[in-house]
């Protein structure tokens, strides 16, 4: 099980990026933020076919960036 208490470093947040917040704890903090992000608010659930099939695209992308080199 994830760790209840665990927060998003803000350092690892590019100023502008899209952060899509998946976890049930709400994992990122908005205000620690030093440069403007979009993010999910906490309370905009998403479901777990959403969460898995988010998942699925991430691996697409790393194996389509992965290709490209």
């Amino acid at each position: 099980m994830p760790d209840p208490a665990f927060k998003l470093d803000p350092s690892w947040i590019k100023p502008g990026a899209a952060v899509v917040d998946v976890s049930y704890q709400g994992n990122v903090d908005v205000s620690a933020l030093r440069e403007p992000a979009y993010v999910t608010a906490p309370d905009n659930r998403i479901g777990q076919v959403t969460r898995a099939m988010m998942f699925v695209n991430l691996i697409y992308c790393a194996r389509a960036q992965h290709a490209r080199r």
